[in-house]
């Protein structure tokens, strides 16, 4: 706001229309100074993404919730070990890779009051020189996939929210066996910044529960894991 108003011609708050000869003076007038005012508004978006995770704080902490691993290690027929199977067996599918280039699914369960603040789930870049290392531990996430296990209603918060101005305050609001992906990188591993996002707090009576994996660039690491808790349990 204060950009737009500094950069108004004076003539222009005094007249309904504008006309020909205002236009060709605010035009003119801007020109020496066009760098710095164009520089300016290329930093709007930056300045926006970093004071996000200061005004959209969840809870007063960046996650609460509880999450769980190794789904795999459940008995086939668990509902969690077939949510997880349905959901790596259409990732690879929709991206044409192998299950080796996703990490391990994380089921995820927020109760009243928990949630997520606007946060990016890409990693830095690879230092200078050890490119391959980085590779080696899967290098850059270039994809999030979640799928949403439970329906939530708008009152009850707990939508996707991504704060990026060009994306209009988009929100996802949880459907049951809907999926939402996006990607957190481009192509080359540099980071998108219009993929900052929360778990805006869920403000139910019972739980939001989640089920998500990233895609990376090269073969994640095998890491021994167990399930620490069965899920729901308290």
């Amino acid at each position: 706001p204060m950009l737009a108003a500094s950069a108004l011609p004076a003539a222009a708050t005094h007249t309904h229309e504008a006309t020909v000869t205002i236009i060709k003076d605010y035009l003119e007038s801007l020109a020496p100074n066009a760098a710095i005012v164009g520089s300016m508004l290329l930093l709007v978006p930056r300045i926006v993404e970093s004071l996000s995770p200061i005004l959209t704080q969840t809870s007063g902490a960046n996650f609460k919730g509880t999450k769980w691993v190794g789904l795999k290690s459940l008995p086939k027929d668990h509902p969690a070990r077939v949510s997880y199977e349905n959901m790596m067996n259409k990732a690879t599918s929709v991206f044409k890779v192998n299950r080796a280039k996703f990490e391990r699914p994380t089921l995820t369960r927020y109760q009243k009051g928990e949630g997520q603040a606007v946060h990016a789930d890409a990693y830095p870049p690879a230092e200078p020189g050890k490119r391959e290392e980085y590779l080696r531990g899967g290098g850059q996430r270039l994809a999030q996939c979640l799928i949403y296990l439970n329906d939530i209603p708008t009152e009850d918060g707990g939508g996707t929210k991504f704060f990026h101005p060009s994306l209009n305050g988009l929100t996802v609001q949880p459907k049951k066996g809907s999926a939402l992906v996006f990607f957190p990188a481009f192509s080359d591993g540099s980071e998108d910044l219009r993929m900052m996002h929360s778990g805006e707090t869920y403000l139910g009576e019972d739980s939001k529960w989640l089920l998500g994996t990233w895609l990376h660039e090269a073969d994640v690491p095998v890491i021994p894991h167990r399930l620490e808790a069965a899920p729901g349990a308290d």
